[in-house]
């Protein structure tokens, strides 16, 4: 399963999308308040909010990650009988 955002395909490829938005609406800003701008602004910051209202929890839907061990422990040793003693500290 999908642990994080780097092993997620479609994940990562919404998050390019939002990046290049992002850049496409700096490049907006600057520019002078007349067509094509006002236009591209426009479509750019529905995608914006689309992406933080629809898509991201469509993704959070869709991918389930792991389910939580049981213990810190248990996930750390994985299925050892006793912990190691840390480096340094001897009885």
């Amino acid at each position: 399963m999908v642990r994080n955002i780097a092993n997620a395909v479609g994940a990562l490829f919404v998050l390019s999308l939002l990046v290049v938005d992002v850049l496409i609406l700096a490049w907006v800003g600057k520019s002078p308040a007349n067509e094509p701008y006002v236009r591209i602004g426009q479509f750019a910051a529905a995608y914006y909010f689309a992406h933080f209202l629809i898509i991201l929890p469509l993704i959070s839907a869709l991918e389930k990650p792991l389910p939580l061990p049981n213990s810190i422990s248990e996930s750390v040793l994985h299925g050892e009988e006793q912990e190691a003693e840390p480096v340094g500290m001897t009885a």
